[in-house]
């Protein structure tokens, strides 16, 4: 493959928990292209030391133009934090249309979980006519709990075809050109009580038909039963615990400290104290943030006064 034709926009969003999956997201892809990479980072309050740590990281021959857009926390006030999902950065990717410059026409939406093993060059030359956008199925694709409660709360014709929104292959122009962000924002909004996978819901419904399915070896999940420690594509290390926490434990953990060490965070290693870490991690996932505990509180004291006034 020529690298002078390939130039891949590699975008991804971070706060300053992520750090660490950002760093090792970008540098595998870097490690692995053939051809020129930039990188944007969509900043939700990042040190400017994590930021200067991330770019001494990524000093590779094939780097490109490194961007940090620092966004507006008032643009994630509207969306709800869920009890697996405290952190709503996630949504920061149904911004991408107005958030990355004009003259940016196609990228490469990543999650900060992602194990790069091949190159992507491979992926971001996908012809796109027709489609806006480029993903492979979702791990829950094929369940059939899930495709009746996405047919009936979402009205998808094809449950089965549901994409997992952690790796996009993005027409960015397509995306302008029909608002995808806007009926992003809107579904989103409107919808929150039933989009309980986060943004990937709305990105699902609005751009059902239009989205071109890639091979599953580009976005496979660490609990898939036929994947294997020298797979080639992107190894997705989905789940509540990712290799930067104390109670992650999963076969992926050793790869993903092999390219820690190729960046700023050699040596680093999330500390256990004795095992509290770990305790600290289970009620973590358990324990819903004060912004879900007031939802709900509003939510009980409406219906108590409804039923005391007899007024909805």
């Amino acid at each position: 493959m020529n690298k002078q034709k390939c130039e891949a926009n590699l975008v991804l969003m971070s706060n300053e928990a992520g750090v660490p999956g950002v760093a090792v997201t970008v540098r595998s892809a870097l490690d692995n292209c053939t051809g020129k990479c930039n990188v944007f980072i969509l900043s939700s309050n990042i040190s400017q030391k994590s930021k200067t740590q991330l770019k001494s990281s990524w000093q590779t021959s094939n780097i490109g133009q490194i961007q940090f857009i620092d966004i507006d926390q008032k643009m994630l006030k509207p969306f709800r934090a869920l009890l697996h999902l405290h952190h709503k950065e996630t949504y920061l990717r149904l911004f991408i249309g107005e958030l990355l410059a004009p003259e940016i026409t196609r990228c490469i939406l990543m999650g900060l979980d992602l194990l790069v093993t091949d190159d992507l060059c491979q992926i971001n030359q996908q012809d796109l006519t027709g489609y806006i956008i480029a993903a492979a199925l979702d791990i829950s694709a094929s369940n059939k709990g899930a495709q009746e409660y996405r047919h009936q709360l979402h009205k998808l014709k094809n449950p089965s075809h549901y994409f997992n929104g952690d790796l996009l292959v993005v027409d960015l122009e397509a995306w302008r050109k029909n608002d995808i962000g806007k009926q992003l924002i809107k579904y989103a909004n409107e919808n929150a009580s039933i989009c309980f996978a986060a943004d990937q819901d709305p990105l699902n419904v609005i751009l059902e038909d239009r989205w071109l399915k890639l091979e599953q070896r580009w976005n496979l999940s660490q609990y898939s039963p036929v994947i294997k420690l020298d797979h080639k594509g992107i190894i997705h290390l989905i789940g509540p615990s990712k290799p930067w926490h104390a109670d992650y434990n999963w076969k992926f953990k050793q790869h993903f400290l092999k390219v820690l060490d190729e960046t700023a965070w050699k040596g680093w290693r999330p500390a256990r104290i004795f095992g509290l870490a770990v305790v600290w991690r289970k009620i973590y996932h358990k324990t819903p943030t004060f912004e879900i505990i007031a939802r709900k509180s509003r939510k009980e004291f409406k219906k108590l006064l409804t039923y005391l006034t007899g007024k909805e």
